[in-house]
């Protein structure tokens, strides 16, 4: 299996429920991914193995979980970026052997606050680098 970027978009009922966006948040980092970004609109940007796409889609307060394709080239590929790899390494910086005060009650590793991306300027109309699908993504190799 492969990881992969995905939009986990939440039910209109739960988009401003702090509780389950951080229930998703727990369960990223509990199946061994991590939450990239957090969007004002009640979704989660996050990287996980592909095998657990159908666990995230199967969840109450998930509308939809599908692939996230980045361009590499686009407009906003590199703020992205930058974005990922800071709250990844926020969420690394919180496991238990680096900050014993990053776990939960049950001693598992838990997310670190993230940070909220809010643009500050509208996307450009026909370059924006990011390209989402609810379809599953099969990843095939030369040769294989």
């Amino acid at each position: 299996m492969a990881v992969q970027i995905y939009l986990i978009h939440l039910r209109t009922s739960f988009q401003q429920d702090e509780d389950a966006r951080g229930a998703l948040a727990d369960l990223t980092l509990q199946v061994g991914g991590f939450v990239l970004m957090a969007t004002n609109a009640g979704s989660l940007i996050a990287a996980f193995d592909e095998q657990w796409v159908g666990f995230f889609r199967q969840h109450r307060a998930v509308e939809f979980c599908g692939a996230v394709n980045v361009d590499p080239s686009g407009a906003a590929a590199s703020k992205l970026r930058d974005l990922f790899a800071a709250n990844v390494a926020a969420q690394l910086a919180g496991r238990p052997a680096a900050n014993a005060g990053a776990t939960g009650r049950d001693g598992a590793a838990r997310h670190r606050p993230l940070r909220w991306h809010r643009p500050s300027e509208p996307p450009a109309m026909n370059d924006s680098g990011i390209s989402i699908s609810t379809r599953h993504h099969a990843r095939h190799h030369p040769g294989g």
